[in-house]
């Protein structure tokens, strides 16, 4: 909520530099040599039951990541799945499965800020909506199929791609 009061405040320019800002930060994050003190994965393949690593930490990061969804919500995907997949351990087919339902849950209540207080293309957010659920379930059946090295590719370049896109063609 308080993510969503913020951001229907904050100016075009600087929601790219933040976005952008953040998003190098992460890609950082997600590119350094996971060997050197990394938490060990949790095998949630064999055993689903498995506590979550850093469980603490990761909840409290968790509370930033929903701020920023509130805020801006674009881009939040790449903060919560360095935090469930590195900080807590879990395999990024999980983390893309948690990812989009903590995304679901604080959406609605960011959109009903968002509505009362600005207004709403609704149009373009229903056609965006519909295209989110197709690329979901695609996304989401291609995941399963093709593993971790998959889904941790085509997040590099996607990632990649939006700094290119805020920096250079704000």
């Amino acid at each position: 909520m308080f993510g969503a009061s913020v951001g229907v405040t904050i100016d075009g320019v600087w929601f790219n530099r933040v976005l952008a800002g953040v998003i190098i930060l992460i890609l950082i994050t997600m590119l350094v040599d996971q060997k050197k003190g990394a938490t060990p994965q949790v095998d949630t393949t064999t055993d689903p039951n498995s506590p979550p690593k850093n469980f603490v930490l990761g909840h409290v990061l968790m509370i930033g990541a929903g701020f920023w969804g509130g805020f801006i919500q674009i881009g939040v995907g790449f903060l919560l799945m360095p935090i469930l997949h590195r900080i807590m351990g879990i395999d990024l087919v999980r983390t893309n499965m948690h990812k989009v339902f903590i995304a679901l849950v604080f959406s609605v209540v960011a959109l009903a800020i968002f509505a009362t207080r600005t207004q709403i293309a609704w149009d373009a957010g229903i056609a965006l909506a519909v295209g989110n659920a197709v690329g979901g379930y695609l996304g989401a059946r291609t995941a399963m199929a093709k593993g971790e090295r998959w889904i941790k590719a085509v997040l590099v370049i996607a990632m990649v791609g939006l700094i290119i896109k805020l920096v250079i063609f704000p």
